[in-house]
């Protein structure tokens, strides 16, 4: 570990995969993520965890528009059991 960033990169992508377990015995079929274009970190933790960008969101009506141009990610069930064998 080259510094306290690198050591809480590691806490903070481990936390959010304790979630992932959790949602697939909850029997969601999908665990989707957003974050917005600039903030790396939070893309980079997405991705890292296994989440698959599939588009960027547009089209929202004016009260959710702080979304627009967020990357939608996802991980299906079937994905996330395939990961884990």
């Amino acid at each position: 570990m080259e510094d306290i960033n690198d050591l809480y990169k590691v806490f903070s992508d481990e936390k959010v995969m304790a979630y992932i377990p959790e949602g697939v015995t909850m029997k969601l079929k999908r665990i989707i993520a957003l974050a917005k274009p600039e903030n790396i970190a939070s893309n980079r933790v997405i991705q890292k965890i296994g989440l698959k960008f599939e588009y960027l969101v547009s089209g929202l009506p004016e009260e959710f528009d702080f979304y627009n141009g967020e990357p939608y990610y996802s991980l299906t069930k079937k994905e996330y059991l395939e990961m884990t064998k």
